[in-house]
C-alpha cells in the first residue's frame, strides 16, 4: 500500500520524500539518517548539502531523518528540531553559527503510521 498523506498532511512533503528515495542512492545533495543527531554535525552537512547542490545544479539540498540510509526503507526517527544546545534552542544555536548564513528549515511530517520523519531543507549557495 503506497504512503498516502493523512487528513491535514502536506502532500507536497510526501511527494518530495517519494522522489528522494526514489533514488538509486544518497547524492552529495541528499542525506538519510534514522536518528543521528549531533548537534555540532548538522550544520556541517547543513552547510555541504547546500554547497553541493548548487554545485549540481540543485535548488537545494536535503538531509531526511527517519529513512534507512542503505535501502530508503521508511522507518521514522526521534530527532527532534527543537530541542536544546545547552541552554540555547537548537534552531536559534544552528543559526546564530552558520556561517555564512545559509537559509534552512526544518519540516516535520508523518507518512501513515510509521513515527515522524524531519527534513533539512537548504538552499543552494
Amino acid at each position: 500500500m503506497p504512503d498516502e498523506p493523512r487528513p491535514g498532511q502536506d502532500a507536497r512533503l510526501v511527494a518530495l520524500l517519494h522522489r528522494l528515495i526514489a533514488l538509486p542512492r544518497e547524492t552529495e545533495w541528499v542525506e538519510f539518517k534514522e536518528n543521528f543527531y549531533k548537534a555540532e554535525d548538522i550544520g556541517q552537512y547543513i552547510s555541504a548539502l547546500a554547497n553541493s547542490a548548487a554545485l549540481g545544479s540543485q535548488d537545494k539540498g536535503y538531509m531526511v531523518w527517519g529513512v534507512s540510509d542503505t535501502d530508503h526503507t521508511i522507518v521514522g526517527t526521534t530527532m527532534d528540531p527543537h530541542s536544546k544546545v545547552g541552554n540555547e534552542d537548537f534552531l536559534n544555536w544552528l543559526t546564530r553559527l552558520l556561517t555564512p548564513q545559509i537559509h534552512f528549515e526544518f519540516l516535520e511530517f508523518k507518512v501513515c503510521r510509521v513515527s515522524p520523519l524531519v527534513t533539512c531543507r537548504s538552499c543552494a549557495t
